[in-house]
């Protein structure tokens, strides 16, 4: 008998600033920190059984036993994720299912040394073919009629009785889950836009016509939120950066830049500055900095100083007087410690 397909994840990525996410502030702010650790136990479950989880009165109801949290608190806290965006609205209220586009995108980055990978049609917020790189993992999309899709991620494909079609950004896929981009519809006549994807075509980060929606959503929201000066000219530089870096994958990039964001980065020769103090630091051996060990040595030993003059070599006869003056201190410290005279 075959061995059952895994589809859960053993562990998953949380980031060290979660707390900062404004999500997870608000949860926080309003419940606590009994608030804020329901949430990283709903992601614990939710990853352990793929990117998304069921959460009708019976999951409800078995959750709060085995977390030990009142029913009626736990569904407030549930409720307020919902309403701040934290788990998609419509998903919830069409499938009762808990997931998010954040969760989809973690749930693809962690699968992609997997053979083969299933999302449902109607489940899903991303292009999964957007985070797979260069890993040749094959994505199945069961469609509302039980049928499984082959996405091929490079070109589409007819053969061997099976439909293999390629995902777009105008599949129905998600016409009814996910809000409209911001880009229009002729994003393609954009200079700026058109530069950008034949950099990420040209670099092997997406393949010809793969401009997907998830692509188009980030292009947007840094055109408009990242507040760079330039930033089709900030987009191409971290696009160079990840292909000379070999993080020939749309996320990487992604990342690189939220980061510049973050690093308060606003033109390119800001963000060639942090990238070179990047390469400056010095490499880290392990999971952290050893410290430096200091020698506490005794008040009655003279500090060794640091004047250059101080290192000078002796000669024998200063070396056989300072030898003669330490063996005395060492004597009169000894008679100290054993309640001596001085």
């Amino acid at each position: 008998m075959a061995r059952p397909k895994k589809e859960g994840l053993d562990y998953f990525p949380l980031d060290v600033d979660i707390d900062q996410n404004d999500k997870i502030a608000l949860i926080e702010a309003k419940h606590g920190l009994e608030g804020f650790g329901l949430v990283i136990k709903l992601l614990m479950k939710i990853y352990k059984e793929g990117y998304f989880y069921t959460w009708t009165e019976r999951e409800q109801l078995l959750f709060s036993r085995k977390v030990n949290v009142d029913i009626n608190s736990l569904r407030e806290i549930v409720n307020d994720c919902i309403e701040w965006d934290l788990f998609h609205k419509d998903l919830f209220n069409e499938y009762q299912i808990l997931t998010s586009e954040g969760i989809q995108k973690r749930y693809v980055d962690a699968v992609t040394r997997r053979k083969e990978v299933n999302f449902y049609e109607s489940y899903l917020l991303i292009e999964p073919q957007d985070f797979v790189g260069n890993s040749k993992i094959k994505i199945f999309v069961v469609n509302h009629d039980g049928n499984k899709v082959n996405v091929n991620i490079n070109t589409a494909k007819r053969g061997n009785g099976q439909h293999q079609v390629d995902i777009n950004p105008q599949s129905k896929v998600k016409e009814s889950k996910v809000k409209e981009s911001k880009v229009k519809n002729n994003l393609f006549n954009d200079e700026d836009t058109r530069e950008i994807i034949e950099s990420l075509v040209a670099n092997e980060i997406v393949k010809p016509g793969g401009f997907t929606k998830t692509l188009s959503d980030d292009l947007d929201d840094i055109f408009e939120n990242f507040k760079f000066d330039s930033p089709k000219d900030v987009i191409l530089e971290a696009i160079k950066i990840s292909a000379r870096g070999n993080g020939r994958t749309w996320r990487f990039v992604f990342g690189k830049i939220d980061l510049w964001r973050k690093q308060g980065v606003k033109k390119v020769l800001d963000a060639e500055m942090f990238e070179n103090q990047q390469m400056q630091q010095p490499k880290r051996t392990g999971n952290f900095y050893k410290p430096l060990r200091q020698e506490i040595t005794p008040d009655w030993m003279p500090n060794s100083g640091s004047n250059q003059e101080d290192n000078q070599p002796l000669s024998d006869d200063e070396v056989e007087r300072e030898r003669k003056e330490l063996e005395e201190r060492i004597k009169q410290h000894k008679k100290q410690l054993e309640g001596g005279e001085p």
